[in-house]
């Protein structure tokens, strides 16, 4: 089953013919039998459906007078993706979801298994995380090594999904300078096999790449300088699969996620900060030294961030609206100082926190432009101070301090 979104096909004509058809022509996705003469006149009355979505019969004519009445169905409380108004309704649809044990990876599982997705959690062999699939909800935890190539062919074409979502890899930008090569590794070699893999099954599947905001564009003249390993690396990750979206017409989309908050376990500043605060309340009651001072670069430098479970949320709005071929940036679009941040774990803290503000004066990022994520009908719904609340409580919980 088809998952929404365009999707691209391969031409039988010449390669002068193929670059004559267009755009428009090689993402367009294969119309079942007896669906042209519908398409076609949705399409003369100026009207678009997500691929792969149908209306109940004898629903349509009353959607539409909810539609313009104003009205909305009432929000669920299984999906973010529901309260943003984007259906959800997919019964049958498979997912592969690739480093399903890392932070992201497991509120993923849980977020599309209750979503109505089958939904296959993939670990590494021998992960100590891969009970936390079943406990997230997964109907399927698949063990395989992105680097054992023969195992994750024999793994797609079985499963045979309707959609992989990427987010394995390594992330860490400083642990990069010491390991470069594990690094490119896991992150370009890995994204190459997991390509080829769905490739060489050949049937009909989008792959959604979890990219980085720390990706580093290549000049045109002049030598690359990229800030560290872990951005180079994500920077051939984003050329190889906008490479194979090109070279092979697989249906590919980049998604650039910015700096994630919420609970689980994040190596994040928010985690780092929030995870500092929960050790110093447990050192506070049971009478022990608290922890060293927490240092920060600076109080003015800018971050843009966002709840994983809005960025969760984000995911499924690209896998079943996103356009091939693009790169969407997942963020809030909201500029926090990170001294806004130090004042929110104070303020929710339970004892005093010795934070350290130094002078840096390093530039803060750009304002990521999020105006094509939120053209697929995406909004963040978890605000910036519950999101530091809740990652507070996840550490609190680690402790076992509630």
């Amino acid at each position: 089953m088809g998952i929404g979104g365009k999707r691209e096909q391969e031409s039988a004509g010449s390669a002068e013919e193929q670059e004559l058809a267009g755009e428009k022509e090689r993402v367009k996705e294969k119309e079942p039998a007896g669906e042209k003469e519908r398409v076609k006149e949705q399409e003369q009355a100026g009207e678009k459906e997500p691929a792969g979505e149908k209306e109940p019969a004898g629903e349509k004519e009353l959607a539409g007078e909810k539609e313009l009445a104003g009205e909305k169905e009432p929000a669920g409380e299984i999906s973010y993706v529901e309260i943003c108004g984007i259906s959800t309704e997919l019964p049958g649809s498979k997912l592969l979801v690739t480093g399903a044990g890392g932070f992201c990876g497991g509120h993923a599982v849980r977020h599309f298994t209750a979503a109505g997705y089958e939904v296959h959690a993939m670990f590494r062999p021998g992960s100590v995380r891969t009970a936390e699939g079943r406990e997230n909800g997964a109907h399927h935890v698949e063990l395989c090594d992105l680097e054992d190539m023969d195992a994750l062919r024999v793994l797609v074409d079985r499963i045979r999904p309707d959609a992989v979502l990427h987010l394995a890899g390594s992330n860490h930008a400083g642990a990069s300078w010491k390991e470069p090569a594990a690094f490119l590794q896991a992150n370009l070699m890995g994204t190459v096999h997991l390509l080829e893999a769905v490739r060489e099954a050949g049937h009909s599947c989008r792959i959604v790449v979890a990219g980085s905001m720390l990706g580093y564009v290549l000049p045109e003249a002049g030598l690359p300088r990229p800030p560290h390993p872990y951005s180079l690396s994500k920077t051939f990750q984003l050329a190889a699969a906008l490479s194979w979206h090109s070279m092979y017409g697989m249906d590919i989309i980049v998604a650039d996620p910015g700096n994630l908050t919420g609970p689980g376990p994040s190596t994040g500043l928010c985690a780092l900060l929030a995870r500092y605060a929960a050790s110093c309340e447990a050192a506070a009651a049971s009478g022990g030294a608290p922890p060293p001072v927490f240092k920060l670069s600076s109080s003015m430098e800018q971050r843009d961030f966002l709840d994983v479970r809005d960025a969760v949320s984000a995911y499924e709005a690209i896998i079943r609206h996103g356009v091939s071929g693009r790169r969407y940036a997942i963020a809030s679009g909201t500029m926090r100082t990170l001294g806004e941040l130090a004042g929110i774990c104070q303020s929710l803290a339970t004892c005093p926190l010795e934070i350290e503000i130094g002078s840096s004066s390093a530039a803060s990022p750009q304002p990521a432009d999020v105006s094509s994520l939120r053209a697929l009908g995406w909004v963040p719904v978890i605000s910036f101070e519950r999101s530091v609340a809740d990652t507070l409580e996840s550490e609190r919980k680690a402790l076992k301090l509630i």
